[in-house]
């Protein structure tokens, strides 16, 4: 059989930058990124035909790299459905009637982190985190006049924090898969690089809190809008069941698609037994998403949104990636790029770096955290192996930056949360504490050796001092005299 030909290096490079360029360019003017998504398509198509690559078998990787991507898929469109399901049923306004009157503002910032934090802990899923307790964050940090990036930045840190540390998370179980680590050797590795950084985002949040302008914020406007809130819904903790359901369910592990669903379904219920809306409209609510004019335009802005049509522009850049990254990746491109980095690593510094790069790389043209995970480990925790490195000082690098850094990228991990939260990924980019403080931690602990782990050549842990004498100094040769 013929063996496919692979883009080399120098292909793959000229493929990359003008794919790249495509994104990037729109991107800076604000303009949608699902056109240009969808014009790459035949962009791809005419490299191909220039370089002579198979374009039939392109085609058919990139829609099998599909099926990788279904369920993130079915959870986005989900998420827009539960969305309208708990506007109209009350849940969503219920969330911020209660949490206008308890939160100070000054404080809200960091009591978002944390909340979000312990969500995403407990569930295992920052996606479930930000579409229900960062939603309602999301409002309510809006109606205190509080900047949407900044609360949206809390949000999200906070959801990607209780995410890597929970032992329920995909990445988290998908790290130490691929490099031959253990689950709680990883998470208790993270601890190192994302405690420090945790506490150090806190207390930016707490200063920036004490620090924003609040002079716009009086009881009386709360008050109003809590008015205007119980005026257009009936609010009572049984308004909150549909969130507390789905709450319950992930943390006794039911799957995040199923637990949406059954969130969306019992807002359903709510909204029609509770709220007293007919059943039909709720429907259409799901489809179309909740509108009201309760004469208070800031109530209105929060409330006008969800449905299922409210995700379309979500859905279609994360199909239209997936489908671009299964090109790039079957044509060779991903490896030819990947295979250039793992060239003259020759200490544990440059290993990191080089774990680093990859992770970043392979996320941005993979369009996934988790294949940037699987590529990241299967290319490079080999090199830890051979140089007695942990591998769980491997996973917990892939994790700094393959799973922290897609919040920043649009076409991964950004499309979702700017969509779930309302917010461009300029507006809540600066705000990315986390984001951009732990891969420095990252980057000290290698330059310096602080929490890197050791292992012999079985695996078991040693000794700094037991790894030198084992890996790095030469053996002592006698020769006996005759």
């Amino acid at each position: 059989m013929e063996k496919t030909k692979k883009a080399n290096l120098w292909q793959s490079i000229a493929i990359v930058t003008v794919v790249l360029l495509m994104m990037i360019i729109p991107m800076t003017q604000g303009a949608s990124l699902v056109i240009p998504l969808f014009i790459i398509w035949p962009v791809l198509y005419v490299f191909m035909i220039v370089f002579k690559f198979d374009y039939k078998k392109a085609e058919n990787d990139a829609f099998n790299n599909l099926r990788k991507i279904m369920g993130t898929l079915m959870i986005v469109s989900s998420v827009g459905i539960l969305v309208g399901a708990w506007i109209v049923s009350g849940t969503i306004p219920a969330l911020m009637y209660y949490g206008l009157q308890i939160i100070n503002p000054q404080f809200f910032l960091p009591t978002t982190l944390i909340l979000t934090s312990i969500m995403s802990m407990a569930t295992g899923t920052s996606y479930g985190s930000a579409a229900s307790v960062g939603i309602a964050m999301m409002g309510i940090g809006s109606a205190m006049g509080l900047d949407p990036g900044m609360t949206a930045g809390a949000v999200i840190c906070g959801a990607l924090f209780g995410d890597k540390m929970s032992p329920l998370s995909d990445t988290t179980n998908v790290c130490p898969a691929v490099t031959g680590g253990t689950l709680f050797g990883h998470i208790k590795s993270m601890l190192w690089t994302m405690i420090p950084a945790y506490l150090i985002t806190i207390i930016i949040f707490v200063v920036l809190g004490l620090k924003t302008d609040i002079s716009g914020y009086s009881s009386e406007s709360i008050n109003t809008i809590i008015n205007v809130i119980q005026a257009n819904f009936n609010i009572s903790i049984i308004a909150l069941f549909p969130v507390i359901s789905v709450i319950v369910l992930l943390v006794l592990r039911v799957d995040t698609l199923p637990a949406i669903f059954m969130g969306a379904i019992s807002g359903l219920i709510i909204a029609v037994v509770f709220q007293g809306v007919n059943f039909i409209n709720v429907l259409d609510v799901m489809v179309k998403g909740f509108s009201i004019s309760s004469g208070n335009s800031l109530v209105d802005k929060l409330f006008n949104r969800g449905g299922l049509i409210s995700m379309a522009t979500t859905f279609f850049m994360i199909l239209y990636s997936i489908v671009m990254s299964g090109m790039l990746e079957s044509i060779g491109v991903i490896d030819a790029l990947m295979g250039g980095f793992t060239k003259k690593v020759n200490t544990v510094f440059k290993l990191i770096v080089t774990t680093m790069i990859t992770s970043y790389t392979s996320n941005i043209l993979t369009c996934s955290g988790n294949a940037a995970h699987v590529i990241t480990g299967e290319m490079l925790s080999p090199l830890y192996k051979e140089k007695g490195i942990a591998p769980e000082v491997c996973s917990r690098t892939m994790e700094d930056c393959a799973t922290l850094g897609g919040a920043l990228v649009p076409w991964v991990n950004g499309v979702y949360f700017s969509g779930v939260l309302g917010v461009s990924i300029l507006q809540y980019a600066p705000y990315l504490f986390l984001t951009y403080l732990t891969p420095i931690f990252t980057l000290i602990f290698a330059a310096t050796g602080i929490a890197i782990f050791y292992v012999d050549r079985k695996g078991n842990r040693i000794t700094k001092e037991e790894h030198a004498k084992l890996y790095i100094e030469p053996p002592v040769i006698t020769v006996e005299s005759a």
